[in-house]
C-alpha cells in the first residue's frame, strides 16, 4: 500500500508539473526577417495573454489581449500546448521544453515561429 501511494503521489507531482509555469507573468519573445519583435506576456495567476508587435526601431505598432490554457493535445504521448483565444482567434503554440522541465520555447503553430523567453534587454 506505502508503494502505491508512493508512485501516486509521484505521479500528481509529475502531473502538475508539466501543466504549470511558473507563477506570475512569463514572457516569450520572436522575431522577423525584418527584425520586428513579437511578444507574448503570458499570466498564469489570470490565465490571460497579451500579444504585442513592435517595428524594427521598437515602436509598439499592435497589442491584443486574450486568454489561454494549457492542454495536452498529444495523440501519441503528451504533447503540452498553450492554447489562446485572441480577439476571438484560437491560437496554438507548442511548448519545448529543457532536460529539467522549464519551459524553453514556444513554436507557433501557424507561422512555425520559434518564441524564447524574452531578456531584460528586449532582443
Amino acid at each position: 500500500m506505502k508503494q502505491f501511494k508512493k508512485i501516486y503521489l509521484l505521479f500528481i507531482f509529475i502531473l502538475f508539473s508539466l501543466v504549470s509555469f511558473s507563477q506570475g507573468t512569463k514572457s516569450f519573445c520572436a522575431f522577423d526577417i525584418y527584425k520586428s519583435k513579437y511578444e507574448l506576456n503570458l499570466n498564469e495567476d489570470t490565465k490571460s495573454i497579451t500579444y504585442k508587435k513592435y517595428d524594427s526601431d521598437g515602436n509598439l505598432i499592435q497589442t491584443l489581449y486574450g486568454t489561454y490554457q494549457l492542454r495536452d493535445e498529444g495523440v501519441y504521448g503528451p504533447v503540452l500546448k498553450v492554447v489562446a483565444t485572441i480577439s476571438g482567434n484560437i491560437v496554438k503554440w507548442l511548448v519545448i521544453r529543457d532536460g529539467g522541465g522549464q519551459v524553453q520555447e514556444l513554436k507557433d503553430e501557424s507561422a512555425g515561429r520559434v518564441w524564447s523567453p524574452c531578456t531584460s534587454g528586449g532582443r
